[in-house]
């Protein structure tokens, strides 16, 4: 057996502190603006309550608990997602994954389809962020 075919990563997401800060600032830039322009003001009510609603949905769907509970790969590529109600997901990374020091998005195409993964470097500890990292690297050669 090679040592690259015994590599294995399992990753437990976490809310990310990060995101729900970049949320939250985003949404406010929008609020901002969708009350100061020249609209009607019934329109500008109408726009800040959809920024607000926005807001509120956004942050419970991506913050408050991932939909993504644990992640394992290993590096014959093969990634095994389980979701937060339970279901199971196999499938293979994309090459239009995005690795950065801040945030790794992972494309993974299953039967359903192509999932999107965002993992902030806050969602995992410091030393799963940076396997993940370094398995990312390894696997792409």
């Amino acid at each position: 057996m090679s040592r690259k075919s015994a590599v294995s990563l399992h990753l437990e997401p976490q809310p990310s502190r990060t995101l729900a800060w970049a949320i939250a600032v985003v949404h406010a830039l929008a609020a901002i603006a969708s009350i100061a322009n020249a609209l009607p003001v019934w329109a500008r009510t109408v726009l800040l309550g959809l920024v607000l609603v926005s807001g509120w949905a956004t942050y419970h769907r991506h913050c408050r608990e991932p939909a993504v509970k644990r992640i394992d790969a290993d590096s014959e590529g093969e990634w095994l997602m389980c979701l937060s109600n339970g279901e199971e997901r196999s499938g293979c990374l994309l090459g239009s994954s995005v690795v950065t020091v801040w945030m790794t998005l992972l494309h993974i195409r299953t039967d359903a389809g192509i999932c999107t993964v965002l993992l902030c470097r806050d969602s995992l500890d410091a030393e799963s962020y940076r396997l993940l990292r370094v398995f990312l690297k390894i696997c792409k050669q």
